[in-house]
């Protein structure tokens, strides 16, 4: 049995005035999983909508609901003798217009957490992610969210208590979602996947689709991230990129140890396109009433820099700032 449950909150972002745009942002957008829901339910009616399906063999069967669908998936048909771990995959499908978030969805975002507690026959489930994509959402002032639209598999690493043996994979999932309101939501989801040949199954060839999307090692694919450094006027960071060919559309997301919301970066192209100088400043809104945490040299960061399908991820620490880094001296 699965199950999906969503609270849907009466707030329209458009509804709004520039004097409030700070603390739309903050309701929009969310604060975090417990404190989120307990301010909102002060001053927002919710209702409550349930979408149901069964398991099947190897995947759990969907029944359509007008927003979200929710499903776990597995690259084989069955577990065989030997195996010790069964590589799966959680698909989620949204409406048109609708986005979920990524793993780190911003100072004020939701991200999705996994509870697998209830699971037979699993010693552990590694979730993996795709890189993400920059998603605006209309409001006033606009806000974007980071995470996917659509559609989106999370990679799944299975690992078994008894290598050989069937295993059943039970997950309550809490996650956010977004159009122009954002909601919390809970799903619950199972997969049995039995004792027999490990043969690739139809779902397959799409796990191994999103497995490609997952960020890879700095330098891989001609993309290496440089240096994350503050600036000089200490009004946010910079980060510097190379690539092999001219980049054309690059982008990136920076996960941070501290509440401290960045405004959409900035993007500088040099050396004929072979280098990206990011600049993200602190979001002037917020930097206003005094909630950012600012960030300091050595605080660490995880960087991930996209183009196009490409994308590599690098965790370092912020330094001073260093001129030399961001000008035309090649990379």
């Amino acid at each position: 049995m699965a199950r999906l449950s969503l609270w849907l909150i009466g707030f329209s972002s458009k509804r709004t005035s520039s004097v409030d745009a700070s603390l739309i942002r903050l309701k929009t957008m969310s604060f975090c999983v417990r404190y989120w829901r307990r301010l909102l339910a002060s001053f927002f009616l919710f209702g409550l909508i349930i979408l149901m399906f069964r398991p099947t063999a190897a995947v759990s069967e969907i029944i359509p609901d007008d927003v979200v669908r929710v499903r776990l998936i597995s690259s084989v048909l069955g577990v065989a003798e030997s195996d010790g771990e069964v590589l799966g995959g959680l698909a989620i499908d949204l409406d048109p217009e609708w986005k979920i978030y990524w793993r780190s969805p911003g100072a004020f975002g939701f991200a999705p957490e996994f509870d697998w507690s209830n699971s037979t026959n699993v010693r552990d489930v590694e979730v993996s992610w795709p890189a993400p994509s920059r998603i605006v959402v209309e409001a006033a002032p606009p806000v974007f969210i980071l995470g996917y639209a659509d559609n989106v598999i999370l990679p799944l690493e299975v690992r078994l208590a008894r290598a050989g043996e069937p295993l059943t994979l039970r997950l309550k999932m809490e996650f956010g979602i977004c159009r122009d309101v954002c909601l919390p939501a809970t799903a619950v989801a199972e997969l049995t996947v039995p004792r027999g040949s490990n043969r690739p199954s139809t779902d397959a060839p799409r796990i191994a689709e999103y497995i490609n999307r997952i960020p890879r090692r700095n330098g891989t694919d001609g993309l290496v991230i440089k240096s994350a450094h503050l600036l000089a006027s200490k009004s946010g960071i910079a980060i510097i990129a190379c690539s092999e060919t001219p980049f054309t559309k690059p982008d990136v997301f920076v996960e941070l140890p501290t509440i401290t919301p960045l405004a959409l970066p900035k993007v500088d192209l040099m050396d004929n396109g072979r280098k990206a100088a990011f600049t993200l400043e602190y979001d002037k809104a917020f930097l206003k009433s005094n909630l950012i945490e600012r960030l300091a040299p050595g605080t660490p960061l995880t960087v991930t820099v996209t183009e196009g399908r490409k994308a590599v991820e690098m965790r370092l620490e912020l330094n001073h700032i260093d001129t030399s880094s961001i000008g035309g001296t090649g990379c």
